[in-house]
């Protein structure tokens, strides 16, 4: 079931289970406010709301986006980068 947990133009982050979809919160948060503490990252685009934290969570978990993502994303590189084909 998805649980929207922030959903702004500064900020979305949205959980399946124990999925998190997009990384506009910090890890911190997203325990405070769901009680649950992700074991993946869902990152759907680049856009900033989407995407602000996502060094946060690379130290935290796996995080999975597109290749075209990630090279949108230049600043990032990291072993705990998943790419996933659209």
């Amino acid at each position: 079931m998805l649980k929207v947990l922030r959903s702004s133009s500064a900020c979305n982050s949205s959980l399946i289970g124990d999925i998190l979809i997009d990384c506009g919160l910090n890890p911190k948060a997203v325990v405070r406010l769901s009680g649950i503490v992700p074991k993946a990252v869902l990152l759907t685009h680049e856009h900033s709301d989407h995407s602000r934290l996502v060094s946060d969570w690379l130290r935290v978990c796996p995080v999975y986006a597109t290749y075209g993502t990630w090279k949108a994303l230049k600043r990032l590189a990291s072993r705990n980068v998943q790419i996933v084909e659209p």
